[in-house]
């Protein structure tokens, strides 16, 4: 019984080792040791002793990776779908390595060697060899990309849970029909087929997500620095306007001057109210950077009824417009949006010093976010693309929460 609880404690150490970078939340030692031995007792009762019936088969394995996911979960303190499309790769990896190195070694007869040599410890063998081909098979396909991004997962778990789980239920049937048939080689060349038929849908699926994601970026991107190059056309149009009149201003001044009868000089000053009045009256931004005063002219002009406070000090400042005009409207737009919800109050700050930049955004909301935009295509945009170009400038971002009001900090290195 000692010896069984140990395989399954060596088991549940595999699993925590292989998912422990996709939890939300890191759980302290005390609580992970004390999670792990209880699972493991779980573990051991689950999986209980041999199986022959094809049902109970089935049954047992849907047990296991249920009982894995609600540990993952409890160990992440929240459940997380995302989690279960882990849970479930790893037992896939786990049941394939059973399976092949088995039919491998019946195969080759090296299993009955094996047996010989060191009946007493045979099996503890096998246990090390199956967790360890799980652990270099899970961690090969991380470090290779064929498993899909926490971030990647983050709105597309469904889908991705979906193929998963039917992968899994194939192969569980296959390998509970072949069991009577282990070390054929027939079952060897099935298993692989279906292990590289798995691996590369999964493949197939991360790509066209991750494919799709990036044109959805380019495109809003795109459309972000689009409206910010024809604000500043008339951004700078206005500006040259505005020069024109002060020119123009002192030979009006001198033509008043120089008119005897005061009708014309009433009618004079009514044909300059009329070209002064074709200029809008707005409020004109100057922080030094040009990009920088035009999103958020926009942005005032957007949401005219949020109160909106506004500290620059980037004087100096050389970033890429584009990416810098990206990063900022994101920013703005999900403080503005998160604001608008609770008719509240956006404070926006920005410091550069020495190739540093910091961006801060101070924002009224309901309740804790999940920093994860659903807005859909075109608005919103999400914190993808913040993401991106905070990674690009080896930066760095945190959030706070307290009292309803959520604060944003972007570090940039230009």
């Amino acid at each position: 019984m000692l010896i069984e609880i140990l395989y399954c404690f060596v088991y549940v150490i595999s699993i925590i080792f292989c998912l422990y970078k996709y939890m939300d939340k890191r759980p302290r030692i005390e609580y992970f040791i004390l999670i792990t031995i209880i699972y493991t007792i779980i573990d051991f009762i689950v999986t209980g002793d041999y199986i022959i019936h094809m049902d109970e088969f089935i049954l047992r394995n849907i047990m296991v990776i249920v009982s894995d996911y609600v540990m993952i979960c409890v160990l992440n303190r929240k459940f997380n779908s995302v989690l279960l499309f882990y849970t479930c790769l790893y037992n896939i990896l786990f049941s394939v390595a059973v399976n092949l190195i088995m039919n491998v070694l019946v195969y080759f007869e090296v299993i009955s060697i094996l047996e010989s040599f060191i009946p007493s410890y045979s099996r503890f063998v096998l246990v090390i060899l199956f967790n360890l081909t799980g652990i270099l098979a899970f961690k090969l396909m991380d470090k290779y990309e064929i498993i899909p991004k926490k971030e990647i997962m983050l709105n597309t778990a469904k889908m991705f849970n979906i193929a998963n789980i039917t992968c899994w239920f194939i192969l569980l049937i296959f390998f509970g029909y072949s069991i009577n048939d282990i070390g054929g080689v027939y079952s060897i060349i099935i298993l692989l087929s279906l292990i590289i038929l798995w691996i590369m849908l999964i493949y197939s699926l991360k790509n066209t997500v991750e494919l799709s994601l990036r044109k959805e970026n380019e495109i809003i991107s795109n459309a972000v620095f689009h409206n910010i190059e024809e604000y500043i056309k008339n951004y700078k149009y206005k500006e040259e306007e505005i020069k024109k009149i002060r020119h123009d201003f002192k030979n009006h001044m001198s033509v008043i001057g120089n008119i005897t009868q005061e009708e014309k000089v009433q009618a004079y000053i009514k044909e300059m109210n009329e070209s002064f009045n074709n200029i809008t009256d707005e409020y004109v931004l100057s922080s030094g950077n040009i990009y920088v005063d035009a999103i958020i002219q926009t942005k005032t002009k957007e949401y005219p009824n949020i109160l909106f406070d506004v500290k620059l000090e980037i004087e100096g400042l050389s970033m890429n417009p584009k990416d810098l005009s990206t990063l900022i409207f994101n920013l703005l737009d999900n403080a503005f949006q998160a604001s608008l919800e609770v008719n509240g109050h956006v404070e926006f700050k920005m410091i550069y010093n020495a190739s540093r930049l910091i961006i801060e955004t101070i924002n009224d909301v309901n309740e804790m976010p999940n920093f994860v935009s659903k807005k859909g295509s075109g608005h919103g945009y999400g914190m993808k693309i913040i993401q991106d170009i905070v990674r690009k400038y080896n930066g760095n971002i945190e959030y706070s929460y307290d009292n309803n009001k959520l604060k944003c900090i972007v570090y940039l290195l230009i």
